[in-house]
């Protein structure tokens, strides 16, 4: 059996021992450290299982479980110094050889005092009376013991000295290191060494193993953590405790005392003051506390800031800023006056681009688009924790996954270049990212826990505000753009308008010049008709002349009717091309003939270049012969002395044809505007002795005509003209080529059957 609840404990802690060094070392099985520290934590499970036997006669008798346990020390002591040297990546071949010099030949020594001449452990025997066993040490105790004290001088100097030139999680871990030694060393030193050698006393061996086990969990805690606890914090909780329990000690103080007052209260009057008393120490413990909680708060714990009340004053600040530089700028002053790093920035950019849209900085240099990008890029692909700290990936560096400790290797080369020593993420929308990225603290102390969980909250807190901001700034660019385009829309309407009023105007012009142009040759023939009634009798041979007359003025009314008809159809795309195969070389001829006569009248010289190869053209032959009356008209119409020259030229594709005059031309500004509907060139020319020349009339709706029928057809049509040189006309047709008919009749509506797209 164990001696009492003191041997399952040491059972306890044995396993708790083994089980946070098997912990450690799963975690990164080829870090030298967390191999180191499974040594440790497994001879210190074994030392304390041993002890947990010492008082139980199992297997072995006391005195043989004693010295188990002394060989096990001696292990143990051989562990730690092991650990020392891998955390401190060792400390020479000539202290290596210097330490094995001194401390080989004790340790040797000491198990032959131990073993062999026994004069470490002479004797044990159990006390009833204290219900556990007694060792009787020797002489060669002290002996025993020596090497352990050098061991310990050997430990404690090699902390010195290298933890002195640590920085950041070392330096840090180190510290962890010296507190833990502290609890494991002082229990160790006073109850096997100091009550044995100076008193005599030995029955307190079994409780040397709590300090093992604080040391074990406190090792295990630096090794396997990076965001140590605060130790302000640490320590302001255990005066917190301290103080709450000492007012529960002095309440059991004084209900004790007052019990051996002997005081006899029965009766109501007891339970009255009993309930009263109760009433008031519940009210007096409850405001002591929370005394106790803000002075500690104040004293200890948040003797630099305290987190809740910054992140209250940062929002309350920011409650209302809609800035976004703003905000970025007293986010890096909350961070610079409570944190204190040395450098920060804070990057909000594209998620997708990875342009950076701000960046505020204080001491850190401005970021290129193609470091963030690179970076940003390994970040996201991490699959890791989005907080990066520097110690925290360096630890922790190799996964077992090449392209996972590649990008481990990038971001460590970003922070070691740029000094940084914590990334944090904002969580903002997809379309947008963003980092604050801060160095070390001006006095070279570690990130702790509260300070990451504090940067944190200020992060949660930033992301609202910018979303806010980012929503606001969108809202004033919609109103902007919807401004924007109210304008402009407007700006359009007021265009349609001023082009509706001119069309109407147009309109108006129209149908006075064409009731103008309607009624003059309905003049000419009722005039006629009235001359044939007077001479019909009388002068038969004059009656040719009146019927010519009669005859030209019908023809001059049914070709203006005929382009009215034609202009409607073109502006409601009701019109008909029945494209075939067309003499272009003939219908030119045609053409000419037809209009010898009007020439003549003018005095003017019709002229004809007319390669005789021209190749037929595929077009609607009355659009065709249209086309051609309207510019030849036009020509002869529009000029006073001169010629009318009409050519025809060739290429792979197409048939052009020229048609050119010699008479006051057209004004460049006009030129833009021929082609459009019941456009007319002004009344008046200017000649170039600055007479105004007066141009004759028409309806504005010929050159309309030729210029869609043209490119219904397929062609092109261009003018280039002069005042006082003249003008030309040029368009072109598509030359025939075999299988390109179409079947006739094809309305235009249907633009894919015109074309010959759909059968």
């Amino acid at each position: 059996m164990f001696n009492g609840i003191i041997g399952y404990i040491n059972i306890l802690i044995g396993f708790v021992d083994l089980l946070l060094g098997f912990l450690v070392l799963s975690s990164n099985p080829k870090r030298t450290v967390n191999r180191a520290y499974f040594l440790c934590t497994l001879t210190m499970g074994l030392w304390s299982i041993s002890l947990s036997f010492y008082n139980s006669y199992l297997f072995f008798d006391s005195t043989q479980w004693l010295k188990i346990v002394y060989i096990i020390s001696y292990l143990m002591t051989f562990a730690q110094l092991n650990f020392a040297l891998k955390f401190h990546d060792g400390v020479g071949k000539k202290v290596n050889i210097m330490m094995a010099g001194v401390l080989g030949p004790l340790f040797a020594y000491g198990l032959y005092l131990l073993l062999i001449k026994n004069t470490v452990v002479l004797d044990t025997l159990f006390d009833e009376s204290i219900n556990t066993v007694i060792a009787q040490m020797g002489e060669g105790y002290i002996l025993y013991f020596l090497p352990i004290i050098f061991s310990l001088f050997f430990l404690f100097g090699i902390h010195i000295v290298k933890g002195s030139k640590m920085e950041s999680l070392k330096k840090r871990q180190t510290q962890f290191y010296w507190i833990a030694g502290f609890l494991m060393i002082v229990p160790l030193i006073f109850l096997d060494f100091v009550l044995p050698v100076f008193f005599s006393v030995t029955e307190y061996y079994q409780y040397s193993t709590l300090g093992n086990i604080l040391w074990a969990i406190i090792i295990a805690y630096s090794i396997y953590n990076t965001r140590f606890l605060d130790v302000r914090l640490v320590f302001g909780k255990v005066v917190e405790t301290i103080l709450k329990s000492s007012y529960l000690l002095v309440i059991f103080v004084v209900y004790t005392e007052w019990n051996r007052s002997n005081l006899d209260l029965v009766g109501s009057s007891f339970i009255l003051i009993l309930i009263t008393i109760s009433v008031v120490l519940s009210l007096l413990l409850n405001w002591m506390n929370q005394k106790t909680e803000l002075f500690v708060q104040r004293r200890f714990i948040y003797s630099k800031y305290n987190p809740m009340e910054q992140i209250q004053r940062y929002t309350v600040g920011n409650s209302r800023e809609l800035n976004i530089r703003n905000i970025l700028k007293k986010t890096i002053d909350l961070v610079v006056d409570t944190i204190n790093p040395d450098k920060v920035a804070i990057l909000l950019f594209n998620s997708k681009s990875k342009a950076i849209a701000y960046q505020e900085n204080m001491n850190f240099p401005s970021l290129t688009f193609d470091t963030t990008m690179r970076f940003v890029s390994n970040w996201e692909n991490l699959n890791s924790n989005p907080v990066l700290i520097f110690s925290e990936i360096d630890v922790h560096f190799f996964s077992g996954k090449e392209i996972i400790d590649y990008r481990k290797e990038e971001i460590l080369h970003f922070m070691k270049e740029y000094g940084v020593e914590v990334i944090i993420p904002f969580e903002l929308r997809a379309s947008i990212g963003g980092l604050i990225i801060l160095g070390s603290k001006i006095d070279n102390s570690l990130y702790s826990q509260t300070d990451i969980t504090f940067l944190e909250s200020i992060m949660r807190n930033a992301n609202i505000t910018i979303e806010r901001a980012i929503l606001y700034e969108e809202l004033q660019s919609f109103n902007k753009t919807l401004q924007q385009r109210v304008n402009e829309q407007t700006k359009e309407l007021q265009i349609k308008v001023e082009e509706l009023q001119e069309a109407r105007r147009k309109e108006r012009d129209m149908v006075d010049i064409m009731g103008h142009e309607l009624r003059t040759p309905a003049t000419i023939v009722k005039l006629n008709i009235d001359m044939l009634e007077r001479y019909i009798d009388s002068n038969p041979d004059e009656l040719k002349i009146y019927i010519k007359r009669i005859k030209e003025a019908i023809n001059n009314e049914i070709k203006l009717i005929n382009t009215l008809l034609s202009s409607a159809k073109l502006e409601g795309t009701e019109i008909e091309i029945n494209r075939e195969r067309v003499d272009i070389k003939g219908e030119i001829e045609m053409a000419i003939h037809g209009h010898e006569r009007d020439a003549k009248k003018k005095g003017l010289k019709i002229e004809k270049i007319v390669n005789s190869n021209t190749p037929d053209v595929y077009a609607d032959k009355a659009r065709t012969v249209e086309i051609l009356n309207n510019l030849i008209d036009n020509a002869i119409k529009y000029t006073e002395k001169g010629t009318v020259s009409i050519k025809s030229s060739y290429n792979n594709e197409y048939v052009t044809v020229s048609v050119k005059d010699t008479g006051k031309g057209i004004p460049k500004e006009e030129i833009p505007y021929l082609g459009q509907k019941f456009h007319r060139v002004g009344n008046y020319l200017k000649s170039s002795d600055h007479l105004d020349i007066v141009r004759p009339g028409g309806t504005g709706l010929g050159l309309y005509v030729t210029f869609r029928l043209v490119k219904l057809m397929g062609g092109e049509i261009s003018v280039k003209s002069e005042v006082d040189v003249g003008s030309e006309f040029v368009f072109s047709l598509p030359i025939f080529r075999k299988g390109s008919e179409i079947k006739k009749g094809v309305s235009s509506k249907d633009m894919f059957k015109r074309l010959g797209l759909m059968s």
